[in-house]
Parts: C-alpha cells; sequence; structure tokens
C-alpha cells in the first residue's frame, strides 16, 4: 500500500511538472499564436510586447474560441491548418503586423 501511495504521489508530480500555460491551451494553438508574434512557446506565456497591450488575455480567449470552432478542436475531422488566422496590423485582436 505505501509504494502505491509513493507511485501515486510520484506520477502527480510528473503530470503537474510538465511545462503548461495557465490557460489550459493545446500545444498547437500555441504554435498559432506564436507565429503571431505574441506567444513564447518556451515559457508558456504572452511575449512582454504583447502584455503590454489592455485587455489582451481577453482577446486571446475570444481568438482560441473562434480557433476551436473553425479547427473544430476536440472533433474527429480536426486540423489545425483550417484556421484562418486574422490579417496582419492591429485588427481585432490586436497581432503585430507580420
Amino acid at each position: 500500500m505505501n509504494a502505491f501511495g509513493l507511485l501515486l504521489a510520484l506520477a502527480v508530480l510528473f503530470a503537474s511538472a510538465e511545462a503548461a500555460n495557465r490557460y489550459g491551451w493545446p500545444d498547437s494553438y500555441e504554435r498559432f499564436l506564436e507565429r503571431q508574434g505574441v506567444w513564447d512557446f518556451k515559457k508558456h506565456e504572452v511575449t512582454t510586447s504583447y502584455r503590454g497591450r489592455k485587455n489582451y488575455e481577453r482577446d486571446l480567449r475570444d481568438l482560441f474560441d473562434d480557433w476551436k470552432k473553425q479547427t473544430r478542436w476536440g472533433q474527429k475531422d480536426y486540423r489545425s491548418n483550417k484556421y484562418t488566422p486574422p490579417k496582419g496590423g492591429f485588427g481585432r485582436y490586436g497581432f503585430p503586423g507580420k
């Protein structure tokens, strides 16, 4: 019983030690944000230049909802390349124009 408890504790520790963002976003969405120039995939957080924007978290959550709907995230026909990213410039989500 002690060995089982120890293994369970180690499993929980390793599962929580895995790098993840605080929003619970999938890696493919983080990569999408990285291509937009607003996300640091290695640190799993927003870049400092984008963090200075007002309401940036709301914009990213709105974009995540749009991304999930368009790519059908979690469905059998999910494909990450189905999403049409916003155009350059400071549009709805304020991405730096790239």
